[in-house]
């Protein structure tokens, strides 16, 4: 026959007692307990991430836009002055044929050889005249050659004009008005004289007693008409 076991109360309970301890000690692990770790972590991480995200964006999107609108207003100004330069080119070569001949100067100035030329109605001494072709974006008309000379000479109705040679600064040393050094010559017999030694350091083109234009030394205080001279604007190469 059968051993029979017999279990009292007290000791069923502490069986189970520690059975169910043994069950909790299962499920908290130190391996579980990790992993839930790195869960909430990660879920920490992203929700940071997507706050950021969610901040940024906004501003990321008005800094583009404004960036945008300033490069839009910067081609508007680019294009607006494009536009203005072309107009302005448009009037200049109104006045050009080619693009390197000039049909006609401004108004009121003579054209020869590129240059256009203006020659005063009114008298004034050396300076004062150099100063009114100042102001007209000119200079006293400087010479270069013999047939300049005569287009100048023939242009003036024999009347006695100032031109852009002087010694001004050095006696016997004679220069244009932009400084360069004289290379052509049309003095009339005996000239330069400083005549009586009356300071002749400006020089005009003389027509009276038998003179035909040709260069006279003269005080520059005298006061006579004048010639201005200016290269075309096709010959600044503004033309087409």
């Amino acid at each position: 026959m059968a051993n029979a076991m017999y279990v009292n109360s007290d000791q069923l309970y502490q069986a189970k007692a520690k059975e169910g301890k043994a069950d909790i000690s299962r499920n908290h692990s130190p391996g579980r307990k990790g992993c839930s770790y790195k869960f909430l972590l990660i879920c920490f991480l992203l929700g940071i991430s997507l706050l950021w995200l969610f901040v940024s964006l906004p501003i990321m999107i008005k800094w583009y836009l404004d960036l945008a609108e300033v490069k839009q207003k910067d081609l508007s100004r680019i294009d607006k002055s494009l536009e203005e330069l072309k107009e302005t080119v448009g009037s200049i070569c109104q006045a050009c044929a080619s693009r390197s001949i000039c049909q006609e100067c401004p108004l009121g100035w003579l054209l020869f050889r590129g240059s256009c030329y203006k020659f005063s109605t009114t008298a004034k001494d050396w300076e004062g005249a150099r100063i009114s072709c100042a102001e007209s974006n000119s200079h006293l008309a400087i010479i270069n050659s013999l047939e300049e000379q005569y287009f100048l000479s023939n242009s003036t109705n024999s009347k006695d004009s100032w031109i852009g040679l002087s010694d001004k600064d050095t006696e016997g040393v004679w220069q244009w008005v932009d400084g360069s050094p004289l290379s052509f010559s049309f003095w009339n017999t005996g000239e330069p004289n400083n005549y009586m030694e009356r300071d002749e350091d400006c020089v005009q083109l003389r027509y009276d007693k038998g003179w035909n234009g040709e260069w006279n030394d003269s005080s520059c205080k005298f006061t006579f008409l004048w010639i201005c001279e200016k290269r075309s604007l096709c010959n600044l190469g503004l033309a087409g």
